[in-house]
């Protein structure tokens, strides 16, 4: 921005001095004169063709080392440096295999972890012709269920499974079954729902001393939710004159902070931990 700002000054500057002056349009006048001559001594031997090849690439060269000296603001010189290093190191042949090996150990891994079918599973790899009855689906879920290696009702995993109390449990369903046909989208159709998320938004709001004016919606998820406030600050940073908004995060932070700032376009900086 600085840089664009001292180029516009100085052309002012520059045309300011020929609009006053009238013997500085003159000689300005004869430069391009004795330079165009140059020029055109220059290419005389030269085809048509080849000057506007040799331009055109010339002028294409000289953006793309452009943009890659000044940047977009996501991140500094130094940092497109290595990264250009890395990329070009990474793409010779004896490199790239031995980076291919690791991966695909790793692919085979989760693959075997992940995608083995367990003992009597089976699949439906396409869509039935007829629709299953509901006491089938009852018996297929049944099947499932004897999938799962851990007994998570019981509280042996952590950070899956949240809350499973039974009387939590028989209400969530029973506003479900009221208001799973409902679109938020509609909320002159809808407007309890309106209402519902309305009073929501206000009582977390109220967690983060929000006043009157805060406001919000409601997500269905956390990754969604850190994606729409980096969407938010980003906007704000807009509004203050911020091209490059730039997100601060511990290292202990969220995946999806990460996520968002790609593809938000926005730079994060992770700052380290106490290790203490």
């Amino acid at each position: 921005m600085l840089f664009k700002l001292l180029f516009l000054a100085t052309i002012t500057f520059f045309l300011a001095v020929l609009w006053e002056s009238p013997s500085a349009r003159h000689q300005f006048r004869d430069e391009l004169e004795k330079a165009r001559g140059h020029i055109n001594r220059s290419v005389k031997d030269y085809e048509g063709w080849q000057i506007i090849a040799v331009t055109a690439g010339a002028t294409l060269i000289l953006y793309k080392l452009y943009l890659f000296l000044v940047g977009t603001g996501e991140k500094t010189l130094w940092e497109r440096v290595k990264g250009t290093c890395f990329k070009t190191v990474r793409s010779l042949p004896f490199i790239n295999g031995k980076i291919e090996k690791e991966l695909n150990k790793t692919r085979r891994l989760l693959e075997t972890e992940l995608l083995t079918p367990k003992p009597g599973e089976t699949f439906h790899l396409s869509l039935p012709e007829k629709g299953l009855s509901h006491e089938e689906i009852m018996k297929e879920l049944d099947g499932m269920d004897k999938l799962e290696p851990y007994d998570w009702r019981k509280g042996y995993t952590s950070g899956c499974a949240y809350n499973c109390d039974d009387k939590l449990t028989k209400i969530t369903c029973d506003v479900f079954r009221r208001y799973c046909w409902t679109n938020p989208l509609h909320p002159d159709i809808f407007p309890q729902i309106r209402k519902m998320e309305a009073e929501i938004v206000q009582w977390t709001a109220k967690l983060f001393n929000g006043g009157s004016t805060s406001c919000g919606c409601v997500t269905s998820g956390g990754t969604e939710s850190i994606m729409l406030a980096m969407k938010a600050y980003r906007g704000v940073g807009y509004s203050k004159g911020i091209q490059y908004p730039e997100i601060l995060c511990s290292s202990a932070t969220h995946a999806a902070f990460n996520k968002a700032a790609h593809y938000l376009r926005m730079k994060i900086t992770i700052i380290k931990c106490d290790p203490l």
